[in-house]
Protein backbone atom coordinates (compact mmCIF):
# COMPACT_ATOMS: atom_id res chain seq x y z
CA UNK A 1 0.00 0.00 0.00
CA UNK A 2 3.07 2.24 0.48
CA UNK A 3 4.65 1.71 -2.77
CA UNK A 4 0.74 2.29 -4.10
CA UNK A 5 0.34 5.47 -2.41
CA UNK A 6 4.25 6.63 -3.68
CA UNK A 7 2.64 5.97 -7.27
CA UNK A 8 -0.38 7.85 -6.51
CA UNK A 9 1.81 10.67 -5.06
CA UNK A 10 3.91 10.95 -8.09
CA UNK A 11 0.80 11.17 -10.68
CA UNK A 12 0.08 14.45 -8.92
CA UNK A 13 3.83 15.73 -8.22
CA UNK A 14 4.74 17.96 -11.71
CA UNK A 15 2.63 18.25 -15.05
CA UNK A 16 4.95 15.87 -16.66
CA UNK A 17 3.68 13.49 -18.84
CA UNK A 18 5.99 10.96 -18.07
CA UNK A 19 5.76 10.82 -14.47
CA UNK A 20 2.19 10.67 -14.85
CA UNK A 21 2.79 7.50 -17.23
CA UNK A 22 4.98 5.71 -14.75
CA UNK A 23 2.91 6.77 -11.78
CA UNK A 24 0.00 5.12 -13.81
CA UNK A 25 1.65 2.12 -14.60
CA UNK A 26 2.85 1.41 -11.25
CA UNK A 27 -0.07 2.44 -9.42
CA UNK A 28 -1.95 0.04 -11.93
CA UNK A 29 0.56 -2.89 -11.31
CA UNK A 30 0.40 -2.93 -7.40
CA UNK A 31 -3.40 -3.00 -7.14
CA UNK A 32 -3.79 -6.34 -8.33
CA UNK A 33 -1.11 -7.26 -5.43
CA UNK A 34 -2.41 -5.19 -3.00
CA UNK A 35 -5.71 -6.78 -3.52
CA UNK A 36 -5.04 -10.59 -4.35
CA UNK A 37 -3.16 -10.46 -0.84
CA UNK A 38 -5.88 -8.69 1.07
CA UNK A 39 -8.33 -11.17 -0.40
CA UNK A 40 -6.04 -14.12 0.54
CA UNK A 41 -5.96 -13.11 4.37
CA UNK A 42 -9.63 -12.27 4.53
CA UNK A 43 -10.37 -15.95 3.31
CA UNK A 44 -8.00 -17.26 5.90
CA UNK A 45 -8.69 -15.52 9.09
CA UNK A 46 -12.55 -15.57 8.82
CA UNK A 47 -14.55 -18.61 9.24
CA UNK A 48 -16.03 -20.59 6.68
CA UNK A 49 -19.29 -20.86 7.87
CA UNK A 50 -19.59 -16.51 7.38
CA UNK A 51 -17.01 -15.98 4.99
CA UNK A 52 -19.18 -15.52 1.83
CA UNK A 53 -21.48 -12.70 4.34
CA UNK A 54 -17.98 -11.30 5.77
CA UNK A 55 -16.19 -10.58 2.24
CA UNK A 56 -19.85 -9.24 0.70
CA UNK A 57 -20.52 -6.15 3.51
CA UNK A 58 -16.56 -6.10 2.95
CA UNK A 59 -16.54 -5.19 -0.52
CA UNK A 60 -19.88 -3.24 0.11
CA UNK A 61 -18.68 -1.24 2.17
CA UNK A 62 -15.14 -0.35 0.05
CA UNK A 63 -17.67 -0.01 -2.86
CA UNK A 64 -20.04 2.37 -1.28
CA UNK A 65 -17.64 4.77 -0.85
CA UNK A 66 -16.52 5.16 -4.97
CA UNK A 67 -19.49 7.28 -5.59
CA UNK A 68 -18.95 9.67 -2.54
CA UNK A 69 -15.27 10.00 -4.33
CA UNK A 70 -16.68 10.92 -7.37
CA UNK A 71 -19.05 13.49 -5.87
CA UNK A 72 -16.68 15.19 -4.02
CA UNK A 73 -13.60 15.21 -6.05
CA UNK A 74 -14.40 17.34 -8.74
CA UNK A 75 -15.78 20.16 -6.75
CA UNK A 76 -12.69 19.92 -4.61
CA UNK A 77 -10.52 19.84 -7.02
CA UNK A 78 -11.71 22.89 -8.84
CA UNK A 79 -13.28 25.03 -6.04
CA UNK A 80 -10.54 24.19 -2.76
CA UNK A 81 -7.25 23.07 -4.38
CA UNK A 82 -6.87 24.91 -7.79
CA UNK A 83 -7.73 28.04 -6.33
CA UNK A 84 -4.86 27.58 -3.05
CA UNK A 85 -2.51 26.78 -6.04
CA UNK A 86 -2.81 29.69 -8.25
CA UNK A 87 -0.15 32.13 -8.52
CA UNK A 88 -1.30 34.17 -6.03
CA UNK A 89 -3.14 31.71 -3.65
CA UNK A 90 -2.58 30.62 -0.35
CA UNK A 91 -0.44 27.75 -0.68
CA UNK A 92 1.83 28.73 -4.07
CA UNK A 93 4.62 30.09 -2.00
CA UNK A 94 4.63 26.86 0.19
CA UNK A 95 3.61 23.70 -1.03
CA UNK A 96 3.44 25.28 -4.57
CA UNK A 97 7.20 25.38 -4.73
CA UNK A 98 7.27 21.24 -4.78
CA UNK A 99 4.24 20.29 -7.26
CA UNK A 100 3.95 23.61 -9.03
CA UNK A 101 1.09 26.66 -9.59
CA UNK A 102 -1.16 27.15 -12.09
CA UNK A 103 -4.22 25.62 -13.99
CA UNK A 104 -4.42 21.94 -13.56
CA UNK A 105 -2.44 22.13 -10.37
CA UNK A 106 -5.67 21.61 -7.76
CA UNK A 107 -6.01 18.12 -9.70
CA UNK A 108 -2.20 17.27 -8.75
CA UNK A 109 -2.94 18.26 -5.33
CA UNK A 110 -5.66 16.02 -5.00
CA UNK A 111 -3.34 13.01 -6.09
CA UNK A 112 -0.83 13.74 -3.78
Amino acid sequence: MAVAGLFIALLGSRPSLLLMEVGGFGLMFVIPIINGSSQAIWQNKVAPDVRSRVIAVRRMIAWSMMPLAYILAGPLADKVFEPLLMADGALANSLGTLIGVGPGRGTGLLFT
